[in-house]
């Protein structure tokens, strides 16, 4: 749940503005709304957030992208002068009649409601939920409007809350009818005359390895042993270019989706289901075409070779992770050949992920969690996801597969989308190294200049601590956030200089861009329309990012909302956790029993005035001395579990004041 969410809410309106004061600069950033203020976050690091209200609104809405001048005062305070960007142009929420007027209530209490200024052909019912096109942007202290675009349901009906999130960030569940007839139109299996001009590699034992409810399967490997005594590593990706044209309703499409989305209990695919789960899933015996990297590699893991090549496969098996594992844990003779295959699989694995550690690559290893729904889709469980060496296996190859081929194109000088994530802030380098002395950890010298190394002996020095996640999270929030780009400046995370996203065209649109690109690339006759269609690259770079981010909040707020559901019956009780992080509004606690996360308000510690330490990261009792910190073990009580905020409260057990 959003840590910042409890944060903005505990500003109070900025001091009065000093009118004789010059502007001291302007800002450009993310406005995020809490009723009649807000705050312009900036996405400079460097820059604090800037406070607004009342008229200095302008016609912004939340989410907006605004440009801000600056006025001098106690604190960063601003009046918009441009919305740059709008976030959207829908609102969701419950239709309500509020004094004989029609209004679209936001779950959110702050953000503002939206008057519903015509119902086309619609039918709604008081309390539905429901999305209404912008129509008219806020002004003259009057709420946005808007006519009602589609009827979600009743929020208590199966998927309703799901539709509400998706529905909050544009992100479209149907697809159009032109789509959907242009998939229609596609053939229900491959002709083996499409095949004709590729290599075929139904000799080879290829399989694929994924979850047990995936449909989508867009990769699949194999492994031989060559005469020369090197491995040959085939990473076989599903070829959606194939099908997916340039310039197609569907290209299209994909385009404007970039990602699928996977909210808790299901998915929303960036491909009609005619191609991601049938024509381009790589399901076992049936011909697949593909996009295939085979990599020569030595036993140490080393590419000597390698070739990318359009392809045709047949897959022998489908496996799943937790099928995988019971073989690599199983002691005995192979059974089969394939058994043999994955074991020399999870050796070569092993072997390439020991050489991405001591190149300086950062390993997170976060315990998952997932929430287990029953047919309503309402939360019955929560259970700890283990990490698997069946995991690793598919992961390793992904990544090498990855960076071959983002080699290949930085080294043909050939347009491409690389996956970057750039080096950290200096300046929150330095502020780590300050917060890790509060662990007891003298951070390497080198930490502050950004090195790979010193950051990865960090996180080699706090593994098996019972404080391994706390400190983890505050290293990874050092950290930046990977995004596609026309320009290789490498990758941080990963200690790669050349990375890119090949591996998953059905779900990832720069991966199809890439596979377009290749392919074109091979057969040397690359097209005006493509010639055209490179120069819009760096566009396509941005939107993929904002969808990835806009994807990923969807999913992380239907996990957030599946938890708080799930724990709502649980008020009440009592629950061990650890202390995450602490801010100067309270603290965060992580349960034992299950992954969920709520806040102990500093208010309601009532034994004393607490005062908050921004560099140690501490609230400390100005009478009793007693100190809050992250990784310290509590007792707590479950206070509050608010859906409509996805949030959920605890109170402190005093036994734990000691």
């Amino acid at each position: 749940m959003s840590k910042n969410a409890f944060h903005r809410s505990r500003h109070k309106p900025g001091p009065p503005r000093h009118p004789h004061q010059a502007p001291q600069q302007s800002v450009e950033g993310r406005l995020q709304l809490r009723g009649r203020f807000g705050f312009i976050l900036s996405e400079d690091p460097a820059k604090q957030d800037v406070y607004v209200t009342g008229p200095s609104l302008l016609q912004a809405m939340d989410g907006d992208r605004v440009q801000a001048r600056i006025i001098p005062g106690r604190r960063r305070e601003g009046v918009i002068e441009k919305v740059v960007k709008r976030a959207r142009s829908t609102a969701v929420g419950i239709y309500r009649v509020l004094n004989g007027k029609p209004m679209l209530v936001p779950e959110d209490s702050a953000v503002a409601p939206v008057r519903v200024l015509g119902h086309g052909h619609l039918s709604v019912k008081d309390g539905q939920a429901a999305v209404v096109h912008i129509t008219q942007w806020p002004h003259a202290g009057q709420p946005a409007g808007g006519v009602l675009k589609e009827v979600l349901g009743w929020p208590q009906d199966p998927g309703v809350d799901i539709r509400v999130i998706l529905g909050k960030r544009e992100l479209q569940e149907n697809f159009p009818p032109e789509v959907l007839r242009e998939a229609a139109a596609l053939p229900g299996q491959v002709n083996p005359s499409g095949w004709s001009n590729r290599g075929t590699f139904f000799h080879l034992p290829v399989f694929t390895i994924d979850g047990p409810d995936a449909k989508d399967f867009d990769d699949a490997l194999s492994l031989e042993r060559l005469p020369s005594g090197q491995w040959r590593l085939g990473v076989h990706i599903a070829d959606a270019s194939e099908y997916v044209t340039l310039g197609s309703a569907l290209d299209k499409e994909a385009a404007g989706r970039a990602t699928s989305v996977y909210p808790v209990g299901g998915v929303v695919p960036m491909l009609p289901p005619k191609l991601s789960e049938d024509l381009c899933s790589l399901k076992p015996h049936v011909e697949r075409l593909t996009l295939s990297c085979l990599m020569d590699l030595d036993d140490h893991g080393r590419v000597a070779s390698y070739r990318i090549s359009e392809s045709a496969v047949k897959s022998a098996r489908r496996y799943t992770y937790e099928a995988v594992q019971a073989v690599l844990d199983r002691h005995g003779p192979d059974r089969d050949p394939a058994e043999k295959s994955l074991r020399e699989m999870a050796r070569l694995a092993r072997t390439l992920r020991a050489g991405r550690m001591r190149r300086g690559s950062l390993d997170f290893s976060f315990p998952e969690s997932k929430v287990v729904l029953d047919q309503r889709g309402e939360p019955i469980d929560i259970i700890r996801v283990e990490n698997l060496e069946s995991h690793r296996l598919v992961e390793e190859f992904m990544l090498l597969a990855n960076e071959t081929v983002a080699s290949h194109l930085r080294l043909n000088k050939l347009p491409a989308l690389y996956r970057i994530h750039e080096s950290p802030n200096p300046e929150k380098l330095r502020k780590l190294v300050e917060v890790l002395k509060v662990f007891g950890i003298h951070a390497p010298a080198k930490l502050t200049e950004g090195t790979h190394e010193a950051l990865a002996e960090v996180l080699r020095h706090v593994k098996g601590r019972p404080d391994q996640n706390v400190i983890n999270r505050l290293i990874l929030r050092t950290l930046k956030q990977a995004v596609y780009s026309t320009k290789n400046q490498g990758h941080y995370g990963l200690a790669s200089s050349c990375y890119t996203h090949f591996t998953s065209p059905i779900r990832r649109y720069p991966d199809l861009c890439v596979h377009r690109i290749l392919k074109s690339s091979l057969r040397g006759n690359p097209s005006p329309a493509l010639r055209s269609w490179e120069h819009g690259l760096p566009q396509i770079a941005l939107h993929s990012s904002l969808r990835e981010r806009l994807a990923q909040e969807a999913e992380w707020e239907s996990q957030d909302l599946k938890k708080v559901k799930f724990m709502k019956s649980r008020v009440g009780k009592a629950f061990s956790g650890i202390i995450t992080s602490v801010t100067s509004f309270g603290f965060f606690v992580e349960l034992a029993d299950y992954q969920v996360e709520g806040l102990v308000r500093v208010e309601s510690l009532e034994d004393d005035y607490y005062l908050y330490d921004e560099m140690r990261l501490t609230l400390r009792g100005r009478r009793t001395h007693r100190v809050f910190h992250p990784g310290q073990k509590v007792h707590v009580l479950l206070a509050d579990a608010n859906e409509s905020k996805r949030q959920m409260e605890f109170q402190l057990i005093r036994k734990d004041h000691k």
